[in-house]
């Protein structure tokens, strides 16, 4: 079996030719750009696009000898298609907070703890795209008469590769009209309390089943071989967990512009400060904590505040500041939160004449370290199982998540695993 594996990240897209449980070789990545502006955070479609063509240009005439493909994406990565498969809309993500009082408005109309009971989740904004559809429904009429199908991004490039229309159960639990705790599909109550149209709805199909073949206009489209099947994969956190063991009580942790904890349970405990979704794969779910901006703050401050330095030397400095002691006191929400209601924001406070940007750096390392044992706590007091041993993966060779682990031995006794390329080699699982 030779599986061509697609990893639509949050901030690159990697391909490769997967042979095994191992870490595939000649990985083509291509990066796209996020644009911010204000509280709305989101990709242009066309810079996906591009970027799939850039990795797949790269590995070459292989294309041409695979027998599968499988595709593991970030969500949410909410958007809109028309009856071709364009989107309508750019591709929102998790980032994004437009949707503050369409969520409010959700909590009002569902009820919380329906709404927990449900999907898993609260209607938290961006963070669960149900926010973003009603937010679209209500300011983009129009352009929503248009729409003939909505789901995340591997919905849209199944969609287009093949003609589907389909998700797996780990997507549509972020879509926020999901029965998540049932395994139940689409709640049709849901849907129609929010005034949304089912028919736009994908079918839910499980992540390691065949969604399509490849058509003519697909492989014309990505040079890739007519005819060859597609599985309908999963979001990026269950193909960690699949590469990782897959096993209840194994805690993931992505560290990378976002920190992600994630633990295998046999069945879902929704809590309003975690997220709750399946696996993809069978009954079995997640438990989910995130910092929103966790690595991403960190290069905030170097932006900032140590611009001059090239990025080895100011994770050089960082090294020698984080046990600093300092009065400075910060909140990290630079990019708002994915389990409130409201929309945080960061602050630095404490500030005197006499401290510097060594102080700002370590209070921001204090703050996160902080936030990321708090989290810890939360998940041991929801999951009756977690194995010491955590699987890591992301930006690790930043020693982000040597920061991010240093108050959990007050919680514990923990060894940590890395893992490289978890999240593609986690789609090679789908095959078994």
């Amino acid at each position: 079996m030779r599986l061509l594996g697609i990893d639509i990240g949050s901030s690159s897209v990697k391909s490769a030719i997967l042979c095994g449980p191992g870490v595939p070789r000649n990985i083509q990545y291509a990066a796209f750009i996020t644009r911010y502006t204000g509280n709305r955070a989101e990709v242009n479609v066309r810079e996906i696009d591009r970027a799939l063509r850039v990795v797949l240009r790269g590995i070459g005439p292989e294309l041409h000898t695979i027998d599968a493909i499988a595709i593991t994406n970030m969500a949410p990565s909410w958007l809109a298609m028309d009856a071709r498969g364009k989107a309508l809309t750019p591709v929102v993500t998790h980032q994004d907070r437009r949707s503050v009082d369409e969520a409010r408005r959700i909590e009002t109309v569902i009820g919380p703890q329906k709404h927990l009971r449900i999907t898993g989740n609260l209607p938290f904004p961006g963070g669960i795209s149900s926010t973003t559809w009603v937010w679209f429904s209500r300011h983009q009429e129009k352009l929503m008469k248009k729409a003939d199908l909505v789901g995340h991004l591997s919905t849209w490039l199944i969609r287009n590769l093949c003609g589907a229309r389909v998700t797996d159960p780990s997507n549509a639990a972020f879509m926020g009209v999901y029965q998540t705790v049932t395994l139940g599909g689409w709640s049709d109550d849901l849907v129609d309390a929010l005034g949304l149209n089912p028919f736009l709805l994908p079918e839910v199909r499980e992540s390691n089943v065949i969604a399509g073949h490849v058509s003519k206009q697909g492989a014309r489209w990505l040079g890739l071989p007519e005819g060859v099947p597609v599985l309908t994969g999963c979001m990026d956190g269950s193909s960690a967990m699949l590469s990782a063991g897959a096993r209840v009580g194994q805690m993931t942790n992505v560290s990378g512009s976002t920190d992600v904890l994630a633990v295998l349970v046999d069945r879902p405990r929704p809590d309003p400060e975690l997220l709750t979704r399946p696996l993809g794969v069978g009954k079995r779910w997640l438990a989910v904590s995130t910092l929103s901006a966790a690595g991403s703050a960190i290069d905030w401050v170097r932006r900032t505040f140590y611009s001059e330095m090239d990025e080895p030397s100011f994770y050089d400095r960082l090294r020698r500041v984080v046990g600093r002691e300092t009065t400075v006191v910060v909140e990290p929400d630079l990019a708002g939160s994915r389990t409130r209601m409201d929309d945080p924001t960061a602050c630095i406070k404490g500030l005197r004449i006499g401290h510097t940007r060594d102080d700002i750096l370590a209070a921001f390392c204090q703050a996160l370290a902080r936030q990321s044992a708090n989290r810890l706590v939360l998940l041991k007091k929801k999951c009756q199982t977690i194995l010491p041993t955590v699987v890591m993966t992301g930006g690790t060779q930043k020693g982000l998540e040597k920061l991010l682990h240093r108050e959990w031995n007050f919680h514990g006794s923990w060894s940590f695993r890395h893992q490289e390329q978890t999240t593609l080699r986690g789609l090679w699982k789908l095959t078994e």
